[in-house]
């Protein structure tokens, strides 16, 4: 599997190479969208909102519209440069014990591996998290967008779980708290609840629970192929995947001076940069993926 995202993993004067991977699977039944007339595959098609005519991949840019019907425009490498640190590293913020976190501020999850030359230090800090019940809040851009993160020290690596931002939720309007007075519960009412509860209460076991419904379409599929009720349809090309950028370099011996600089860090981050001197050029890192696509090109012409 190809890694989504490489870069390093940076807190107090600590850098640790990572690659990013997908740590969920699509559970659900994957169903395609077809022509009825020659069953052939209807893809996703961007429309011109004002002519209603397709436009083509090559023509697609991205703006944002500073005032109305008013654009600026911004390409995939202006957008990297903007902070090509920023592009490629998750900076840690801060620690703080799991259970601080609200079960809604929790997105999605993804597998943090080890870079090339940094496996040691990336156990340093597993090992770390795992003894000190804490989880690490960092930032990290994803596709021209930046989101907060948890990173999660599992037995098997560390994960990063992307987190949502506080403005991003609207989970109850304000003044909408219900209590058992409010709405006339009795006290045996509640405690006939918590019995019920207790009576269903057991260990946590995911292996226990399946999607059904995923199964009951797909037995619905195997009656329809046993009873040749099957069309042939062409494949979909898949989309080209960008070249990852570079590998960053692992700073473990740097470990002591960040303990013991970790508050006057906190307090003055512009000179972590300063301080970072043995961290590899920005530029060289922004300019990884560009090349490679243009390397790409020529060799597709020839």
């Amino acid at each position: 599997m190809r890694s989504l995202w490489k870069g390093a993993i940076s807190f107090g004067l600590i850098f640790i190479p990572v690659e990013l991977f997908p740590a969920d699977k699509e559970g659900r039944l994957d169903l395609d969208l077809l022509d009825r007339r020659d069953m052939a595959p209807v893809g996703y098609q961007r429309i011109n909102k004002r002519t209603g005519k397709p436009v083509e991949r090559g023509d697609v840019v991205k703006g944002y519209e500073y005032e109305e019907g008013r654009y600026v425009l911004l390409s995939d490498e202006e957008i990297r440069a903007a902070n090509p640190k920023k592009a490629h590293t998750i900076d840690l913020l801060a620690f703080v014990a799991a259970e601080e976190i609200p079960l809604p501020y929790f997105e999605k999850p993804y597998s943090l591996q080890p870079g090339k030359g940094g496996e040691k230090v990336y156990v340093l800090l597993q090992e770390a998290l795992r003894k000190s019940g804490r989880i690490g809040i960092a930032e990290i851009v994803l596709r021209s967008r930046q989101y907060l993160a948890a990173i999660v020290a599992e037995p098997e690596g560390l994960l990063l779980i992307t987190l949502r931002y506080a403005h991003e939720l609207a989970l109850f309007e304000a003044g909408s708290a219900r209590s058992a007075r409010s709405v006339g519960l009795a006290a045996k009412e509640i405690t006939m609840a918590e019995n019920l509860i207790d009576s269903m209460t057991e260990a946590w076991n995911p292996a226990a629970y399946r999607d059904t419904f995923h199964d009951d379409l797909l037995k619905l599929v195997e009656t329809k192929v046993k009873g040749r009720e099957t069309h042939a349809v062409a494949v979909a090309e898949e989309g080209d995947i960008p070249p990852p950028p570079s590998n960053v370099v692992d700073l473990v011996a740097l470990l002591r001076k960040s303990v013991g600089g970790g508050a006057r860090e906190k307090t003055r981050r512009p000179a972590r940069k300063a301080a970072a001197g043995n961290k590899p050029a920005p530029t060289k890192v922004a300019g990884t993926k560009a090349a490679s696509t243009k390397a790409a090109a020529r060799r597709k012409k020839a």
